[in-house]
């Protein structure tokens, strides 16, 4: 099944996106089969060992996903700190040694108290790797906890306010920022609007082959018409 759909994205991708980058950041167990031929999408996956090379049972290195030709990779979803644990240490081991391996970061970051947004996510960025943010080699994915899966979108006034807490607090107006948190084809044309953002992160609605595909067309869109633009 994951096959198929993968084909399917292909074919369209190739045809019809053409104005944006699409990274599919899979399951370990389908990176094999997410890495085909003549693909018109980067390689991602969705965690990596924040151990190097070594005796690890059962972790997936950088340098193994860098072996299987991904070239991004997510790290510290809100799931892992809750559900595994993961620190800010972990998280920046992981980051550093991706790019030690070619692969950029993908780093998720979000407050979990709507009251709190400025201080935990000032907080969440000064635990980032100083050097990566320096050199722009990683990817910050603003996700607020309380959108996560529920349905509850900001609007786009907030997030170009989160967007502009994590870039005045990495002192770096370049700094890459996607947005994730329950991105629907519904609701991608409001959240484009938001001035800054460099793209989105979508979760539960990237099972679909059609609705991921809907989103991806409507940033392809805005971003051919920009160009047109400029």
């Amino acid at each position: 099944m994951v096959s198929k759909h993968v084909n399917i994205l292909n074919a369209k991708f190739k045809s019809e996106i053409t104005s944006v980058n699409v990274v599919l950041c899979v399951s370990f167990p389908y990176i094999s089969v997410t890495n085909v031929e003549n693909r018109n999408y980067f390689l991602g996956a969705q965690d990596v060992s924040k151990y190097g090379y070594g005796s690890y049972t059962g972790e997936v290195s950088a340098e193994m996903l860098s072996d299987m030709g991904c070239k991004y990779v997510i790290i510290g979803h809100s799931e892992r700190r809750l559900l595994f644990g993961e620190t800010y240490h972990d998280i920046s081991m992981k980051a550093t040694l991706a790019v030690s391996h070619g692969i950029t970061p993908i780093v998720c970051i979000g407050d979990i108290d709507e009251s709190k947004k400025e201080s935990q996510l000032r907080e969440m960025c000064n635990h980032l790797p100083s050097d990566l943010v320096k050199n722009n080699e990683l990817v910050i994915a603003y996700e607020p906890v309380y959108a996560i899966g529920t349905g509850n979108v900001l609007n786009s006034a907030e997030i170009e306010h989160a967007c502009n807490i994590i870039r005045s607090t990495l002192a770096n107006s370049k700094q890459r920022v996607l947005y994730g948190g329950s991105v629907s084809s519904k609701n991608i044309d409001s959240i484009l609007e938001t001035q800054g953002l460099n793209g989105v992160l979508v979760g539960g609605a990237s099972i679909e082959v059609d609705e991921f595909y809907g989103i991806c067309s409507a940033v392809n869109s805005l971003c051919h018409n920009l160009h047109q633009e400029g």
